[in-house]
This record gives structure tokens, sequence and C-alpha cells, in this order.
């Protein structure tokens, strides 16, 4: 196949969970399986799934099945797609020489091509298409054998066709069984959406990654799978290639409106979870959204300062604001379902943020810098004197979202916010949305001045979340944490009564006090459990720093672990390289105590890397800069925590 821009490429899925046929025993579950699956793919921005498709996806009669296939193609917006994913799962078997898939009507005896569908006629039927890479994923019985089958008759296909198409085309097949193999209801797909969901331990795939090789998926889909009694296979018709979407894709389409090196933080924080993780679980904050959303749409200039307590949710806030305001995140999260509850005037304009940045580390040239950069002015910039004269100049609105001002380079914030914003929201037509804690970092703690930082800023209009009406934010808590714990993958409370999840979410609430860190913390903790607890007898933790100590307590077998984190404790600016990073560590390790004896020197590498990334990468944010990756902790509370212990 042709060497293609993988950015122009889209994939046509059609997925079909077959769980209540009229005369094959039910398959509790699988309905939930498709459905979760069809989220994951729909909200890769690449996806195409037609309404034709939907229609079907909880299985028909075989009749209409076999039409489907031949159909589905021939939608305009599917014969577009060069790509495509066939989801299959339910009940199969083998009736002499071929294999079959069991439709709604399929009956227990005299099984044909007619009454149900046939390995080969499913191949056929893919042939047929404009497809070049087609991924068959089959969750049943006798699945390989299934795998063999296509595989011969794509074999026919090529052989008696002069099609340089039909000749290039490739399919892969991933089998949840082996030859003459039952398979137990939904154990792959279960763990085909676990690796989906949280990724490749080993960063075989990263969320730069647009599209997955089936060989690969399944590799990795068998290094975590224990029950012997069942294997899941690849079977492909040439050398595989990627063509299966990445869920946790987040790559590109780049986000115009948000700064490169900020826009990890941004996507994650708006979608209420850590780095490496999957969903979109942000809930609530109705009041606070409305007020925002109305002053973008009013407001002709000025500054609009969203302040509050660490934990508060300012990231979150304005991580949603700015994602939604660029039309390819919006179009993802409309994919992801997210507008269903939300409130019509708490969703921004698109284009309502110009430009978004994250403050964290950096000094007010940089800030100005990147400010231009995202305006696309005139890259000899420098100062924030140049930026306000440039934009003193430039005819128009503009809006500029400014996060994290407290997290500033050591003595910067202030700069930061005299020099460079509060001039930029005085000029006609700019405007600035700033999210930063009444104080200043390092510095302003010791200020007698306790709002010296937010004084300076001389904003127009402020929001402060340490404000906010409790009832509303338990209430926002509570069902942030009710979602984390019934949709993470996995999580003791998915296979659980509603109320033992709402029960806890609701203890987790109350303990929270207002505080989404720490409900974040918790949730992430009580979903990565074995089993669930009991809110009347389980003590939860009492603060954040008590939270963030029982989530790392299961990495107190691996002191490379503390010692890796603890050293991007202190990385400054966008964060550490890595080199400078395995330094640091080593010398963390030397010089401090944390789980054994200080004194004791241990050389990091790059393995150390790749290890800590596998178990604790949810704590890590990764960003490029200057043409290199840089690493730092996700969150600013985390870093201090590290740093009181080495103290």
């Amino acid at each position: 196949m042709p060497d293609q821009d993988m950015a122009a490429v889209r994939t046509a899925l059609l997925a079909v969970a077959v769980a209540r046929p009229e005369h094959w025993p039910h398959l509790d579950g699988l309905d939930d399986h498709v459905a979760h699956l069809v989220r994951l793919f729909t909200a890769h921005p690449d996806v195409e799934y037609p309404e034709e498709a939907k229609k079907l996806q909880l299985g028909g009669k075989t009749a209409n099945l076999l039409a489907l296939f031949t159909d589905w193609q021939t939608i305009s917006t599917v014969e577009q797609c060069p790509y495509a994913v066939v989801y299959w799962a339910g009940h199969g078997t083998r009736d002499g020489d071929e294999c079959y898939l069991i439709a709604n009507d399929t009956p227990r005896k005299l099984i044909n091509p007619w009454r149900a569908i046939s390995a080969k006629n499913l191949a056929q039927s893919l042939m047929t298409s404009n497809f070049e890479r087609i991924t068959i994923i089959i969750d049943a019985c006798h699945s390989k054998d299934a795998a063999i089958k296509i595989a011969a008759a794509v074999g026919i296909a090529w052989s008696s066709s002069t099609s340089p198409k039909v000749q290039s085309r490739v399919i892969s097949v991933l089998a949840s069984s082996e030859t003459n193999e039952e398979a137990k209801s939904g154990a792959f797909t279960k763990a085909l959406l676990e690796v989906l969901e949280k990724g490749a331990p080993d960063h075989e795939w990263e969320v730069g990654d647009r599209f997955i090789n089936p060989e690969t998926l399944i590799r990795v889909i068998n290094k975590q799978w224990r029950d012997e009694s069942q294997r899941p296979e690849h079977v492909v018709t040439k050398t595989s290639a990627e063509c299966i979407p990445n869920p946790r894709y987040l790559d590109n389409p780049v986000p115009h409106t948000i700064d490169e090196e900020s826009r990890s933080d941004f996507i994650t924080r708006s979608r209420g979870i850590d780095v490496g993780e999957f969903g979109w679980f942000f809930s609530g904050r109705t009041s606070v959204l409305r007020d925002i959303v109305r002053w973008l749409e009013e407001a002709k200039s000025g500054m609009l300062v969203l302040t509050g307590s660490a934990g508060s949710g300012k990231s979150a806030i304005l991580g949603r604001i700015a994602t939604l305001s660029d039309p390819d995140m919006r179009a993802q999260a409309q994919r992801a379902n997210v507008f269903a509850d939300a409130q019509p005037d708490t969703v921004p304009r698109q284009r309502a943020i110009d430009v978004a940045i994250q403050v964290k580390k950096r000094n007010v040239g940089e800030c100005a810098r990147k400010i231009a950069t995202g305006l696309q002015l005139d890259r000899q910039i420098l100062t924030a004197d140049q930026l306000v004269e440039a934009l003193r100049l430039k005819r128009g609105r503009i809006t500029i979202l400014v996060d994290g001002l407290d997290e500033a380079a050591a003595g910067q914030e202030l700069r930061i916010a005299r020099l460079l914003l509060a001039p930029l929201a005085s000029l006609p037509g700019k405007r600035v949305l700033v999210g930063t804690r009444r104080t200043g970092g390092q510095q302003s703690t010791q200020n007698a001045n306790q709002g010296l930082l937010f004084d300076s800023l001389g904003a127009s209009y402020a929001i402060d979340l340490d404000d906010a009406q409790k009832p509303e934010i338990q209430a926002d808590i509570q069902d942030y944490v009710w979602r984390r714990l019934t949709e993470t993958v996995p999580s003791p409370y998915r296979d659980r009564s509603d109320d033992v999840a709402r029960r806890v979410s609701r203890a987790v609430a109350t303990q929270a006090d207002g505080n989404f860190l720490f409900a974040r913390i918790v949730a992430k903790t009580l979903a990565a459990r074995d089993d669930v607890i009991d809110p009347d007898t389980d003590a939860l933790p009492d603060n954040v720093e008590s939270a963030f100590e029982e989530d790392l307590a299961r990495f107190r077998d691996y002191p490379e672990v503390w010692d890796m984190l603890a050293a991007l404790a202190f990385a400054e600016g966008g964060g550490l390289p890595r080199q400078h990073w395995l330094a640091l560590a080593t010398e963390v390790r030397a010089s401090h105590r944390i789980l054994i004896p200080a004194g004791v020197r241990q050389q990091y590498d790059d393995e150390t890397v790749k290890r800590v990334l596998a178990r604790a990468g949810s704590y890590v944010t990764r960003a490029s800069d200057s043409g290199q990756t840089v690493y730092r902790l996700y969150h600013q509370k985390l870093a201090e925590y590290f740093r009181n212990r080495l103290r």
C-alpha cells in the first residue's frame, strides 16, 4: 500500500454483539461491552460509525446482518474510509468444514449460510469493498477456526483477481480463542477494552500514535492473559500494519488554541483524568461555567480571574473551556457524548479562546513568547512589552487563557501579572482569563499581604471557587467519583450494584470537603483495588497529603519509583529532560532517606524510565521542549508532597 498522510486516514467501524439469540443461551454483559467499545473508538477523531451500523449493534436476524455487511460499505462516508474495523461478539460454532457466527434467529441444528453468518461469506463481502486495511475482531467460540476460514477465502479472492486493490489489501483477524477452543463469554473483550483504555504497559504505542498494529495489540493482551483454557490469537493475510484506531490518541489534530507544551495538561484536566488514563469524567460546575461563558459572550475587554485553593478544580474548569473552544477537540467531545448532560449556556462557543497556555515554571518572557506563537504573531517577540505593543496594534477581539499563574518560576508570578497580563487586559478588545491561587508560589507563601498576587492582576471580574455553595460542590464531586468508579476499566465497582458505588461516592464527597484533587486521588485508588470498600467501616484518607500517601503505598516495593518521582518535584520550566531526570534521581537516592537508608547510591538509566512510566506514568506529565521530551509531576501539590518528604 502506498504511504499515506496518517492525519488524513479515516476508519469505518462496524460493531455487533449478539447477546440474546432466540435459540441459544443468552450472554450477559455483551451489550455493555459493545457499547463500551463503540464509545472508545468513536472518541477517536477519525472513526466513522454511521447510523445504519448502530441499528444492528445489538444483533439482528441473519438476513439483516448479511445485508448490513454489504450495505454498510456503500454508505458515502464509509466509502471514503481506507481502513475498517469489524467487531463481532456472540456465539460461534462449527458445522462440517464451515464456521458460523450466530445471529438472533440462527437455529441450534441444520445451520447453513442462510441461517447464520459464515466466515467465508464475511470474508467475501469485505473483499468486494474499497477498504485497504481491515481488522476483524471475533469474540466467540472457535474464533480462530473462523479466522483461518477467512484467511483461506481471502487467498482464493487474491488468486482469482488481477486487481491491484485486491492484491494489496491487508486483512487481520483477532480471535478470542484457539482452534477448537471455547471462549468464555466476554473474557477477551474485557481484556481488549482494558488494553485499549489503559494503553500498552511497556509503551508499545503511545498517546501520540494514531493507530495500533493488530499484531502488537494481541501481543500486549497475551502478556497479561492468565486463563490457560483460552488463548487469543492473531491471523494475518499479509504483513500486519497499523490500522486499529488508538482511543487514547491525543496528539492530532492539535488543538490550535492550546500551546503545544500545555496541550496534555489541558486535555487531561478537562476530562477529569490523570496522565495515561482515558475517559471524560468532568462533572457539574454548572454555575461557574455559566458565569465564565457569559463573560466570554459579553465582555468587550478586561480580565476574569478564576481563583481558589489548591485542588478546588481551577485547572479542570479552564481546561474544559480551552478544549471545548477548539473545533477539533470539541468534535471529539461530541463523539464521546460529553454534551449530553451539559447545559447549553455552560459550553463556550467554538474559538471562544484564541490561545491557552500553562504558566507553570515559566518566566514572563517565556509566557510572552508562548502567547505570541499561539496567536501566530512575529516570532521575534521576546519580551512582555513587545507583545503588549504588538497586540495594541492588532485590531479585533482576542481572548487569552492563562492557567497556573501561582506556579510560575520562582519570583516570576508578580512580574507576569504586572508586566504582561494586566497590560494585555487593559487593551481595547483584548480579554484575559486567568487561573491562580490568591497567593503565589514559593515566594508568596511567606508574604504578609496574602492577596498581593491577586491584587496585582487588577481583574475586572473574579470568581472564587472557595466561595461556591457547598451542597452544589458536594453533589458535583459525588457524581464525579461515581463515574470514575463505575466507568474506569478495570474497577471492582463495575460489576457491583449501583447502590454500592453511590454509597462510596457519597462518603468520598463528604470527606473531600470541596476538594476535587482529593476526590480524584481517592477515586483512582479505590478503582485500582481488587475489592470494594464499606464506607461505614473502612476509613478514607484525612486530606490530600494522606491521599497521596495511600495511593503511593503500592510502590513501596519499588524505591526507584519514589526516587524518580521525587526528582521531578524539583523540575523547572516545562520539565526535566530525561538525562537530567535520571541524574537528579540518582542524587535523590544517594542523599535522602525515603524508603531505604540514605547513602546507598543507585545508578538509574533509560530502562528505569521505562519501568517507572509503566508503573507510575499517571503521575508524570510529558511535553516537548526545544525538540526533546521533558517530564514533570502532574500537580503542584504532588511536588509539594515530595519536597516535604525530602526535608
